[in-house]
């Protein structure tokens, strides 16, 4: 179920179009720094703020990562960190992803 407030058709094409432009990059960098972390071989912040927006696009589309096996197996591991784990049980994370102002998209207020 996703946990998203918004206009769901332009949801629904962030999902198919941005969603893996976002991921086949992030793919890309983590292939290309080594395949355990975005910045050689041990965890940094860079990878929590790319967690995050990857954990954003998952709770939009839970199967996002299907096509993107380094992105996926990367999310699962720092997902499964001890203090991340924490937060996620926590009533500290968001249970709604964005608020109803979301647009996907960059079009101006009418």
């Amino acid at each position: 179920q996703r946990r998203v407030h918004g206009d769901q058709e332009k949801l629904q094409r962030y999902i198919d179009s941005v969603i893996p432009e976002h991921l086949g990059y992030f793919e890309y960098l983590l292939n290309r720094a080594g395949k355990r972390y975005f910045l050689g071989q041990r965890l940094t912040y860079v990878d929590l703020m790319v967690w995050s927006v990857v954990d954003v696009h998952k709770r939009m589309d839970s199967d996002c990562t299907e096509d993107f096996p380094l992105i996926a197996s990367w999310y699962k591991r720092i997902g499964g960190r001890q203090r991340i784990r924490a937060y996620l049980k926590s009533n500290r994370r968001p249970k709604i992803v964005n608020g109803p102002s979301a647009k996907y998209d960059n079009t101006p207020d009418e």
